[in-house]
């Protein structure tokens, strides 16, 4: 599994590190640099298994939702409820615009009236579904943003277990760099949506 290919990765640089550690000792460091290089090593491990084990990607993802979830006024956390609920409020939206009140006239009826009356109605229901158009359009938008932003969680919590333990060579920390920004950029995704 992903895991374990994580595990076997992360072993296997902490062995290496921890062997160029001891080389750079023996060759004139002395003893003080390798429990230098040995206590930061365990802290980047630290952090490492935070992430994985500890719950520190689920803990950054469900922070992000929480944004999410104040900015739109909804659930945000679930996809499922996510969809359901923007294509309820679009509903609602496009419902109240197509049958907000016409124009009235109180003070009778005469050709005047009328002939300047009839171009104003027609300007007023194109003007309504133009608007609930854009509105139907925008939702379509945010839903295409919001299941993209859920796949692309998807990814990178599974890429998490063999890109995160790079960070411990530092020649090599590009891949955990890049994967930090793929995730937080795709869970940001959903607050940008």
């Amino acid at each position: 599994s992903m895991e374990d290919a994580g595990n076997s990765i992360m072993y296997m640089l902490m062995a290496v590190m921890l062997g160029w550690a001891g080389l750079k000792a023996i060759l004139g460091n002395g003893i003080n640099s390798f429990f230098e290089e040995t206590v930061v090593l365990l802290i980047m491990m630290a952090v490492i298994q935070a992430l994985l084990s500890s719950g520190g990607i689920d803990g950054i993802e469900r922070f992000v939702n929480g944004v999410a979830t104040n900015i739109a006024g909804s659930d945000m956390s679930n996809l499922r409820i996510t969809l359901d609920t923007t294509i309820k409020k679009t509903f609602n939206a496009v419902v109240d615009i197509l049958s907000m009140p016409s124009i009235a006239s109180a003070s009778g009826w005469s050709v005047g009236q009328i002939l300047t009356a009839v171009p104003q109605m027609m300007a007023q229901i194109l003007a309504k579904m133009i608007c609930a158009m854009f509105l139907v359009m925008s939702s379509g938008i945010f839903i295409a943003n919001v299941i993209i932003a859920y796949g692309s969680i998807m990814i990178a919590k599974a890429l998490a277990p063999i890109l995160i333990p790079w960070l411990l060579l530092p020649s090599a920390s590009f891949l955990f760099d890049g994967w930090l920004r793929f995730f937080l950029g795709s869970c940001m995704f959903k607050v940008v949506g």
